[in-house]
C-alpha cells in the first residue's frame, strides 16, 4: 500500500490550469450528453425563475407570492432567462462556468490553511467529483451556494486584502450563499469571528462580528420587509425549515422526506410555524425516538451520494442509472474516508483549530442532516471541506509512502 501511495506522487505536480481545464471539459462533456429535464426542486426553480424574469416577482403561476423556497437559486436562473430567454442551453453554460469556478474556489480556500500541494489535490478531487459533474444538467441550489460559500470563506480567511475589504466582500458572498441555501446563515458571523479567534486576535473578532452582522442586517432587510408585507411576518430567507424539521421528526417519520399532513393552514408561513412546533413537541415527548432517528439520518445522509443521478433520471438511459449511482457513492465514500483522516491530522497539528472556520462549517452543515432531516443532498454543502481534508490526507499518505519506499530503494 505504501508503494502505491508513493507512486501517486505525480498528482502533486499537476498544474492548476490543467486541473481547471479537466474540470471544464468533463462538465462540457456531461452537458453535451445529458439534457436538462427538470424534476423535483429543479422544476420549482425553473417555474419561479421564469416568473421573476417575466417581471411577475417571486410568485406562483396563479400570482400568489411565495417564500417557501429560498429565492436565491430562482433569482440566479432568472437572470439567465432574462438575458437569453428560457434556454436550458444557457443554463448548462452557466452551470459549467459555476462548476469550474467552484473547483478554483476550492483551490483558493485550501490555500488559506494548507500548502500548494494540498490545494491542487483538493481542486483535482473537486474537478473529477462525479456528483458535481452531474449537477451541470440540473437547476440546483447546491452548485451556486457552494460556490459563494467557498468564495466568501476564502476572502475572509485570506491575508491578501485589508481587514475591511475582507469582511465586507466576504460577508456579501456568504449572504449570497444564504439567500440560496439558508443553512449557511450562521456562518456569516461565525466565519469572520472564528478566523480572528483562531489567530488569538480578540478585539478583531468582536469588530469582525459586529461588521458582518451589520452588513447582513442591511442585506436581508429588503427581503424581510417584502415578506412582512405579503405574509405578515419578516421571514429572513424562506419558510420551510419547520416543514423539513417536521418531516424528519414526527410519529410516522423515518428520518427523511415525507408528505405533509392534510390538516394544514393555507399560508406558507403559518404552515411552517405549525409544523415546527409539532416537531419540537415530538422531540420533547420522545427523546429516545429522536435519538434513533438521528442515527438513521447518519446512514441516510452519509452512506450514499446518488441524488444527482435521480435529478437527471429523465435525461439518462435507464440502463446506466444504477452503475452511475454506484460510481457516485463509491467516490463519495472514498473522499469522505480520506477527509476524516485529514481532519484528524489537521486538529492534531494544532488543537486550537477545533474552532477554525472550516471546523465550524463542517459542524454546522454536517449536523443539519443528522438533527433535522436526512438525505444525501444535505451533505452537499460539505464538499469543499471534504475535498480539502481528503487532499491533506492524500498528500500525507503520498509523503509517508515515499518515506517508506526510500529505505527499501537504498537497500537494493
Amino acid at each position: 500500500m505504501t508503494r502505491l501511495f508513493a507512486k501517486m506522487d505525480f498528482l502533486l505536480s499537476v498544474k492548476l490550469r490543467h486541473i481547471l481545464l479537466l474540470g471544464f471539459l468533463l462538465r462540457v462533456a456531461w452537458a453535451l450528453a445529458v439534457p436538462i429535464v427538470p424534476i423535483s426542486d429543479s422544476t420549482v426553480y425553473d417555474i419561479l425563475a421564469q416568473r421573476i424574469a417575466a417581471g411577475d416577482g417571486y410568485s406562483w403561476p396563479d400570482g400568489r407570492p411565495t417564500v417557501y423556497w429560498a429565492v436565491g437559486a430562482s433569482a440566479l436562473y432568472a437572470v439567465v432567462y432574462a438575458l437569453f430567454t428560457h434556454s436550458f442551453i444557457a443554463v448548462s453554460i452557466v452551470n459549467i462556468v459555476m462548476g469550474t469556478l467552484l473547483v478554483l474556489a476550492v483551490y483558493k480556500l485550501a490555500l488559506t490553511r494548507f500548502d500548494e500541494g494540498v490545494a491542487r489535490l483538493a481542486a483535482l478531487l473537486a474537478a473529477v467529483w462525479p456528483a458535481w459533474i452531474a449537477l451541470t444538467s440540473v437547476l440546483s441550489s447546491e452548485l451556486p451556494s457552494n460556490l459563494f460559500l467557498a468564495a466568501g470563506m476564502t476572502v475572509i480567511m485570506s491575508r491578501r486584502y485589508s481587514w475591511l475589504l475582507r469582511i465586507a466582500l466576504g460577508s456579501l458572498l456568504l449572504i449570497a450563499a444564504a439567500y440560496i441555501r439558508p443553512t449557511t446563515l450562521p456562518l456569516i458571523v461565525a466565519v469572520p469571528v472564528l478566523d480572528a479567534l483562531v489567530s488569538r486576535r480578540w478585539k478583531m473578532a468582536l469588530a469582525s462580528g459586529v461588521l458582518a452582522l451589520a452588513i447582513a442586517a442591511v442585506a436581508f432587510a429588503p427581503w424581510a420587509a417584502r415578506n412582512q408585507a405579503y405574509f405578515g411576518k419578516p421571514v429572513l430567507v424562506s419558510a420551510n425549515f419547520g416543514i423539513v424539521f417536521w418531516m424528519g421528526n414526527n410519529p410516522a417519520s423515518k428520518g427523511d422526506y415525507m408528505l405533509l399532513p392534510k390538516d394544514m393552514p393555507d399560508g406558507e408561513v403559518a404552515r411552517d410555524e405549525l409544523l415546527k412546533q409539532r416537531a419540537i413537541e415530538f422531540i420533547k415527548d420522545n427523546p429516545q425516538r429522536y435519538f434513533v432517528l438521528c442515527l438513521k439520518r447518519v446512514k441516510l445522509s452519509y452512506l450514499r451520494e446518488s441524488i444527482a443521478v435521480a435529478w437527471n433520471e429523465k435525461g439518462l438511459p435507464d440502463a446506466i442509472e444504477m452503475p452511475l449511482k454506484l460510481v457516485l457513492a463509491g467516490y463519495w465514500l472514498m473522499v469522505l474516508g480520506l477527509s476524516l483522516v485529514g481532519f484528524a491530522l489537521f486538529i492534531r497539528r494544532e488543537p486550537i483549530r477545533i474552532i477554525d472556520p472550516m471546523t465550524a462549517a463542517i459542524g454546522l452543515l454536517g449536523s443539519i442532516s443528522i438533527l433535522v432531516i436526512g438525505s444525501d443532498r444535505y451533505h452537499f454543502g460539505l464538499m469543499p471541506f471534504v475535498a480539502i481534508f481528503a487532499a491533506y490526507a492524500l498528500q500525507w499518505l503520498i509523503h509517508y509512502g515515499q518515506a517508506k519506499a526510500a529505505p527499501a530503494a537504498v537497500k537494493r
